[in-house]
């Protein structure tokens, strides 16, 4: 393949519908998948209970 063709292909990739699409999709569901791994990774984790005054201080 020459430059020309490697160029006009990357060219048709570009104004393909269907790469906008999948970039689109990687761009919205990227992050929204991170967080979704993070919350459940916390929602795994131990509770984090106040625990109650020792003695009196009254």
């Amino acid at each position: 393949m020459s430059g020309y063709d490697r160029m006009s292909l990357a060219m048709r990739l570009l104004r393909s519908p269907w790469t906008l699409v999948g970039v689109a999709a990687a761009v919205v569901l990227g992050p929204s998948a991170a967080t979704v791994a993070a919350l459940e990774q916390a929602n795994t984790a131990p509770q984090n209970h106040a625990t109650a005054p020792v003695g009196d201080r009254s």
